[in-house]
């Protein structure tokens, strides 16, 4: 469970980092 949880967060992550970029 915890295994899938990272992935979820690392997903997250990166999605909010390409919109950061994408922001500036």
């Amino acid at each position: 469970f915890s295994e899938s949880l990272r992935e979820l967060g690392s997903c997250l992550l990166e999605k909010t980092a390409l919109n950061d970029d994408e922001d500036s």
